[in-house]
């Protein structure tokens, strides 16, 4: 035995060399992050806003971002300008998304030049071609897409599909154009007859930064890209991209415990223990039903009551509210019969004394405006017509008498614009004398 235990002890020591070998070598070999991590978010304005704090979370977990900038060359993503600026603010590499709705190369051309216009400092270009609007120029179209970046700046062209989509639309020539390829496909790394740069394994990845569910893509195996190649000139060129392996992480399921049975125990008592019950005599038992029924018949009383004053009280607000109205339209109609006869009677003996504040000479054939804010046209109906603007001048057809149903005043401070007969105001403050042969002159 005293032999045997040196040899227990070398053996001992060799199987702990060899699991730290391994456990180096595996850690060495597999990605710095998590086995649920991503390389890249893609986010629109579906996510909503996102906040600085958010913006500096998201560098713990992402090497980069790829955000939406336009659907289409004419409409732009709502959220990208703000996004783009917290990427900036923070030094979070980002790349820049078309939408793509071209339907021949010629439009292709105009949304890769409105990509690159909307997102200069992109550190790449995404052609996002889920759906082929072009026909049978789909392919020509998407390579001008391409040559078009490529003609605007040397950052790289990435062309973005499901991996159906990309085998049945795509040839060699059109994804050749592309400087990356990135591919869409749920479960199970894709395996194409193509070489493919980035991989979006999911849309229901959780971002803690965001607080909710988002697009999220990693490297996939063989990847020869740099990682400078999402993220610019940053980092070196033989900073290659590290993959990430995708395993599907389920949450432990709790056993269930099982519920144990309670037992009660039989406790026996002595006679005297139980006591008898006495019952109620019929009369007792009709006095405390008529109590009950007594309660809840006043209680439906009161509430009978409270809704019964409150229509009443309404009804009384809206009866006396109808009363002063018709009592102000028997008022103001009643004046404006007594101000009409009493003008028509004394029309031609009583003497009008005239707001000395109003124009009112015939002689007055043109009124310039002078207000600060202009003045407002009316119909002969008091209808709003038009905004005159301050210096504009005004031909006078006529000055005419008109009555306030308001007030009752009888004045002739409104002037008829020539040519429209709409009504205008000759306030002094507002209009002044215009002679325009002194103009002339």
């Amino acid at each position: 035995m005293v032999k045997d235990k040196p040899l227990k002890v070398i053996l001992s020591t060799v199987a702990l060399a060899l699991g730290l070998v391994l456990s180096l070598a595996i850690g060495g070999f597999s990605s710095a992050r998590p086995a649920n991590a991503a390389n890249a978010y893609d986010i629109s304005s579906y996510q909503g806003y996102v906040n600085d704090n958010q913006a500096s979370r998201l560098k713990n977990e992402v090497n980069f971002m790829i955000l939406k900038a336009e659907n289409g060359g004419l409409y732009q993503d709502q959220q990208f300008d703000h996004n783009a600026y917290e990427m900036q603010k923070n030094n979070i590499p980002y790349g820049a998304y078309d939408y793509s709705t071209y339907a021949n190369p010629a439009q292709a051309q105009e949304e890769a030049q409105a990509l690159y216009q909307r997102a200069p400092q992109a550190d790449f270009y995404v052609n996002d071609s889920e759906e082929n609007d072009a026909g049978d120029q789909y392919n020509d179209s998407t390579q001008a897409w391409a040559n078009e970046i490529h003609q605007v700046t040397r950052k790289p062209a990435i062309l973005y599909s499901g991996t159906y989509f990309m085998n049945t639309h795509t040839t060699p020539q059109t994804r050749n154009a592309y400087d990356g390829l990135w591919v869409a496909q749920y479960g199970a790394e894709p395996n194409p007859a193509y070489h493919y740069d980035l991989w979006q394994y999911t849309d229901q990845h959780y971002s803690p930064a965001l607080g909710e569910s988002v697009d999220a893509s990693v490297f996939p195996d063989g990847n020869d890209k740099p990682m400078s190649f999402w993220t610019g000139n940053g980092q070196s060129s033989d900073d290659h991209a590290q993959p990430i392996h995708v395993t599907k992480v389920t949450k432990p399921v709790k056993p269930v415990k099982p519920i144990k049975p309670v037992v009660k125990p039989i406790v026996r008592r002595h006679r005297r223990h139980y006591t008898h019950k006495v019952r109620k005599s019929a009369s007792v038992k009709i006095n405390t039903v008529n109590k009950k029924n007594n309660k809840k018949s006043n209680h439906n009383a009161r509430n009978m009551n409270t809704r019964r004053n409150r229509q009443v009280r309404q009804a009384r607000q809206k009866e006396a509210w109808q009363t002063a109205v018709r009592k102000h339209r028997r008022q103001a109609s009643k004046l404006y019969r007594k101000t009409k006869k009493n003008v028509q009677a004394h029309k031609h003996s009583v003497k009008i004394i005239y707001n000395p504040h109003y124009y009112r000479s015939k002689r007055i054939d043109y009124l310039k405006v002078i207000g600060q804010n202009g003045i407002n046209l009316y119909t002969m109906n008091g209808k709003y017509f038009d905004h005159v603007d301050p210096g504009t001048v005004l031909t006078v057809y006529r000055f005419m008498t008109v009555y306030h149903p308001s007030t009752g005043y009888m004045t002739k401070s409104v002037g008829i614009h020539y040519g429209h007969r709409d009504l205008f105001t000759s306030r002094k403050d507002l209009v002044q004398w215009y002679k325009y042969q002194n103009q002339n002159n």
